[in-house]
């Protein structure tokens, strides 16, 4: 019986043209991701702000994610050398749900098939027990 013709995953067809090599080029993920978060809370100055809890933080994100191919040794160079970052400020709510983050965001770097948004983000995580 022969494969599916599209699909999710394995079965999916590349989304790019082949890179360099013959290995093709998708966003559905790689062998080895690293990130990195750096960041700087501080109290805004403000007494209603901080009678609700509210806080300011700067920060810097990075990270990276790729495939392992034969060629392990140039995939390592890739990894080393294609780190996005991106850095931004907001206001911090902490709330029993979880944390709402009002963030300015920019990139600093991306890589050539990036689609690169800066602007406003708004982001939620849930609290940590």
């Amino acid at each position: 019986r022969p494969p599916p013709a599209a699909g999710v995953g394995a079965a999916a067809p590349p989304a790019a043209p082949a890179a360099p090599g013959g290995r093709t080029r998708d966003a559905l993920g790689g062998d080895v991701f690293c990130t990195f978060l750096g960041a700087l809370n501080f109290e805004l100055p403000f007494e209603a702000t901080r009678a609700a809890g509210l806080y300011a933080h700067l920060f810097v994100n990075g990270g990276n994610v790729v495939g392992l191919g034969p060629a392990c040794r140039e995939d390592a160079a890739a990894f080393a050398s294609g780190f996005r970052w991106s850095m931004g400020a907001g206001i911090v709510w902490p709330t029993r749900v979880g944390k709402l983050e009002l963030n300015l965001t920019r990139v600093v770097r991306a890589r050539e098939h990036d689609r690169v948004k800066a602007g406003v983000q708004f982001g939620f995580s849930p609290p940590t027990f």
